[in-house]
């Protein structure tokens, strides 16, 4: 595990493999269902764990996608990677707290 917090953790494997790993929650509860989680290797959760954990590891900083001329900020953080409530600042999802969002990513996961 190379970054946590409650209901996520983020994982590099030796062989390269980059996933997340989350609680699944009960819809009638809302609570976490016991002992279950959903893993994801999509390219959002990919970037998710190389920010996070590049915080804590720099070495991985250089796993994370190039931002070429072409490829826009994000709309929904305005280029921060965070997104503002209040005095809150939330990671963004839709870039993975880059700033940007790849041109061949804008259709698809984001």
């Amino acid at each position: 595990m190379v970054w946590g917090t409650i209901g996520v953790c983020g994982y590099v494997t030796v062989e390269g493999d980059v996933y997340l790993e989350e609680d699944t929650w009960d819809p009638a509860t809302g609570d976490p269902a016991p002992g279950s989680f959903a893993v994801r290797r999509d390219e959002r959760a990919r970037r998710e764990v190389l920010f996070f954990a590049s915080r804590r590891y720099p070495e991985l900083a250089g796993c994370l996608p190039v931002k070429s001329a072409q490829d826009p900020a994000c709309a929904d953080c305005s280029g921060s990677g965070w997104i503002t409530l209040g005095d809150h600042h939330i990671f963004c999802g839709q870039c993975g707290g880059l700033g940007w969002v790849a041109l061949s990513s804008r259709g698809g996961e984001g």
